[in-house]
C-alpha cells in the first residue's frame, strides 16, 4: 500500500514541476495578460489523461502505472484531467444529464468558491 502513496508523491512531484515550468514559459513568450499557460496545461493535461487511462485500463491492466500517472503527475500537473475524464465517463455511461450537472455544478461551484474566499479574505 505504501508504494502507492510513494508513488502519488513522486508524480505529483514530477507533475508540479512540470505545470510550473510551462506556465512560465508561458508568461515569458506572452505575458501574464491572460492566463495562457494555464489554458495549455489543462489542455496537455486532459488529452494525456485520455490516452493514459486508455492504456493503463482498457488496453493493459496496469494499476502501478495508472497510480503514478493519473493521479499522481497529471493530478500534479492538472486537476482539470480528472475533471475531463469523469465527465467522458459519464457521457460514456450516457448518463447525459449527470454529465451536464457536474460540469455545471463544478463549474460555477469552483469561480464562485474561488470569488467567496477572496472577499473573505478581504473582510467583505
Amino acid at each position: 500500500m505504501w508504494e502507492s502513496y510513494l508513488a502519488v508523491a513522486l508524480g505529483g512531484a514530477l507533475g508540479s514541476v512540470a505545470r510550473f515550468t510551462v506556465v512560465e514559459s508561458f508568461i515569458r513568450w506572452f505575458g501574464d495578460a491572460l492566463p495562457f499557460g494555464t489554458l495549455c496545461v489543462n489542455f496537455i493535461g486532459s488529452f494525456l489523461i485520455g490516452l493514459v487511462f486508455f492504456y493503463t485500463v482498457e488496453r493493459y491492466s496496469m494499476p502501478e502505472w495508472r497510480v503514478f500517472l493519473m493521479v499522481g503527475c497529471l493530478g500534479g500537473f492538472t486537476t482539470m484531467s480528472s475533471f475531463s475524464l469523469e465527465l467522458v465517463s459519464m457521457l460514456r455511461s450516457d448518463m447525459l444529464w449527470e454529465a451536464l450537472l457536474y460540469f455545471s455544478a463544478t463549474s460555477l461551484a469552483c469561480v464562485l468558491a474561488t470569488f467567496a474566499a477572496i472577499l473573505l479574505a478581504r473582510g467583505w
